[in-house]
């Protein structure tokens, strides 16, 4: 199974294997640590999965919307590392899987587009989303 929670959440036992998707652990001036995340809050974390820098901050200073912001993540995905998304998927298929960002919500949320991404290549995968923070 693969799903996806916010990193600052509480652990429980259904998350197994906490993997963090972010491409840091700062805060939006991507210097100063962000102390919510300590290295108890994952087992691992991936940098591959998170958005490039420039996607990231044409959709913050609102250059781009959400859909364009969504497109261009997932032609990164299917172009830059959709082998690296078959490798997770094999794990996730032995393995709980759980994925992790900042965000609260998966609704605006690379990770869920990650989610979606994972199960179009393979159907038979499980996938769930956590929305708790708490």
């Amino acid at each position: 199974m693969l799903r996806s929670k916010c990193i600052i959440a509480p652990k429980d036992e259904s998350d197994w294997l906490r993997i963090s998707i972010m491409s840091r652990h700062t805060l939006n001036d991507w210097k100063t640590p962000d102390t919510r995340i300590t290295p108890d809050k994952y087992d691992s974390h991936l940098v591959e999965f998170a958005p490039l820098a420039p996607m990231v901050w044409k959709y913050y200073r609102k250059e781009i919307d959400f859909e364009t912001y969504r497109n261009e993540y997932l032609n990164y995905l299917r172009e830059e590392v959709k082998e690296q998304v078959i490798d997770l998927i094999s794990i996730a298929m032995k393995v709980d899987i759980t994925l992790m960002c900042i965000e609260e919500s998966p609704e605006f949320c690379h990770r869920k587009m990650l989610l979606d991404y994972a199960s179009e290549l393979a159907q038979e995968l499980m996938v769930g989303i956590k929305v708790d923070i708490k």
